[in-house]
């Protein structure tokens, strides 16, 4: 909160609630307490709509654009303002790299593209989505990260750890195969549990939302060229 209400100072049409978030931020000893708690009670009544854009364009500022520089970079070629990417894309890259750190998401992406063969125009944005995913998912040993020179804590998946997930449809009877004493390989320290729960998000949900919403793109995309190529 007190980044985002500095950044917020520094944008004209946010600057007089961030000032007022911060004094009391400062006042509170440089902490969230009463003050603070306060002062957000009595701006975000009236302020709804640009506090959330302050917060999007704070957290894009640092996460997202950094990271479209740093994939850039990893992978020769790819550029996440080519126009023929939607935000379909755009969105997968914001979500990797708020989860994983800018410089954390160009690795991810690197490693995705190299399990694919490369990163090059003829590949379509869903079998790019899909490969980011594939590596965000990606499921290990123990073995196989001590093998890689990982030290420290390591915590394999259980059955208990992913049988809710199982029970109600989370994942299907083969990714459970998959998952027993094994390993997510960028959340290894985690708990089991917490493990099974980021597979869920990132071996299914969050590509089928991509998915879907790429297919509303390349819907709209659709029934533009056809008006203009003389459909009714």
């Amino acid at each position: 909160q007190q980044l985002c209400s500095k950044y917020a100072i520094s944008k004209p049409e946010y600057a007089e609630y961030g000032k007022q978030l911060l004094a009391a931020y400062e006042k509170d000893g440089k902490k969230c307490s009463s003050n603070f708690s306060k002062a957000w009670k009595a701006v975000f009544p009236n302020q709804k709509s640009a506090y959330y854009q302050t917060q999007y364009n704070y957290v894009k500022s640092i996460y997202y654009d950094d990271a479209v520089k740093k994939w850039a970079a990893e992978v020769d070629g790819f550029k996440a303002s080519n126009k023929r990417f939607s935000n379909a894309l755009r969105n997968v890259i914001f979500s990797t790299a708020v989860q994983h750190g800018p410089s954390g998401s160009a690795s991810i992406f690197s490693k995705a593209m190299k399990a694919i063969g490369g990163y090059s125009d003829s590949l379509t944005e869903w079998e790019i989505i899909e490969a980011v995913y594939a590596e965000r998912s990606r499921i290990t040993t123990k073995k196989a990260l001590r093998d890689s020179g990982v030290q420290g804590t390591i915590r394999t998946i259980t059955a208990s750890d992913y049988s809710y997930n199982l029970k109600h449809g989370l994942i299907s009877s083969e990714q459970a195969v998959l998952l027993k004493g094994s390993c997510l390989a960028h959340f290894y320290q985690n708990s089991g549990n917490i493990q099974a729960g980021v597979y869920v998000r990132l071996a299914n949900r969050e590509p089928a939302a991509a998915k879907a919403l790429l297919e509303s793109y390349q819907a709209k995309d659709y029934a533009i060229s056809y008006h203009l190529d003389g459909g009714t």
